[in-house]
């Protein structure tokens, strides 16, 4: 699978697209290695499309199929370009994360995204142990959301409780459109 952790990250206040100005790693494995950013005074979210089974960082930065892998990692690289023409599809549903921009650089692709604040639901319940009832309200507008997403013909595959974040006021966002 696609679960080892990444190793290989961009470095603090590296600078990416001329304009965005990585402060921390946010998240790390499966398909990407997702960071916290700043684009001048806006915080984002910049996904990388990295796979260490497949590829690797050089010392400056760019990234390049292992060899023997080009065929994985550019089928990789082509499902990361189809997320974010998902993402930019769904750009109008509420509580689906938002796509700012896609941009090129060091030999792979990025997504912009809109950083929302909350933690997932995996952490969410670790702490707050919510009662199976409040589960259900939190959850319920999450089938209107889907149901729209499916109408559109694109199914999240990928529904587990790391791909949903959960707002101070309990509203659900649908995150990482990976496996769709």
């Amino acid at each position: 699978g696609w679960s080892r952790m990444v190793t290989e990250t961009l470095q603090k206040g590296t600078i990416l697209h001329g304009k965005y100005c990585i402060q921390e790693v946010a998240a790390n494995g499966g398909s990407s290695v997702v960071y916290r950013a700043k684009n001048f005074k806006t915080r984002v979210i910049l996904k990388e499309c990295f796979v260490p089974q497949w590829m690797t960082r050089q010392g400056d930065g760019e990234i390049v199929p292992l060899p023997g892998q080009e065929a994985q990692a550019q089928a990789v690289w082509d499902r990361f370009a189809e997320e974010a023409q998902y993402l930019a599809a769904l750009r109008d549903i509420p509580d689906v994360e938002k796509i700012l921009e896609q941009f090129s650089e060091n030999g792979t692709q990025y997504l912009v995204l809109e950083e929302q604040e909350g933690i997932t639901l995996r952490q969410y319940c670790a702490t707050h142990s919510p009662r199976p009832e409040q589960m259900i309200q939190m959850m319920l507008p999450l089938i209107d959301i889907l149901s729209e997403v499916h109408r559109r013909g694109i199914l999240h595959l990928d529904m587990n409780p790391d791909n949903f974040l959960v707002e101070r006021d309990g509203t659900l966002h649908l995150l990482d459109f990976g496996n769709a």
